[in-house]
């Protein structure tokens, strides 16, 4: 994935959903994750390759009761409306079969619908792009605006590395 789309104006409107239990991903920020296992692996990569490189990442609403061993449906009452559009920056296939994924968050987004997709056998969501205000001040964009180039040559720096960090 080029670093040329970072700025991203044109967001696919039907995206894969990559569900996180802990955390939340926001623009301009950068996220490893490790794949579970080696199927939802690569169908999180082959679904990402079909549009762009780019996945939505969404915060999973906390349940009473763990339900980690059932099986995981992706639908609107189990995930949070407001979501990260997300480039896939780099992959680490592991030994094992399991993998590491490096996210660069790029814009919020609002999610309008969760679909089962049974060509990537995962699920994808209907997603707008939440318009923020903007308060500053022409002094503070310009300021903002070289402030957002320097953090990205330092996430590129990062990425060329073509490291993660080790698993915990």
């Amino acid at each position: 994935m080029s670093s040329e789309n970072f700025m991203m104006t044109e967001i696919p409107a039907t995206l894969p959903v990559f569900v996180i239990k802990e955390g939340v991903l926001f623009p301009f920020m950068l996220m490893g994750i490790a794949a579970p296992n080696e199927k939802i692996f690569a169908n999180l990569l082959r679904a990402a390759e079909s549009t762009g490189n780019y996945i939505v990442v969404v915060a999973e609403k906390q349940q009473g009761e763990d339900k980690s061993l059932l099986p995981r449906i992706v639908s609107m009452e189990n995930i949070y409306s407001i979501g990260t559009v997300a480039a896939v920056v780099r992959e680490n296939t592991e030994g094992n079969g399991r993998g590491n994924i490096l996210l660069k968050g790029l814009k919020k987004v609002a999610i309008k619908g969760v679909l089962f997709n049974p060509v990537f056998d995962m699920s994808f969501a209907r997603v707008e792009v939440v318009e923020e205000n903007n308060f500053l001040e022409a002094k503070d964009e310009m300021l903002l605006r070289t402030a957002v180039i320097d953090t990205r040559e330092l996430f590129n720096a990062i990425g060329s590395l073509n490291a993660f960090p080790p698993a915990v």
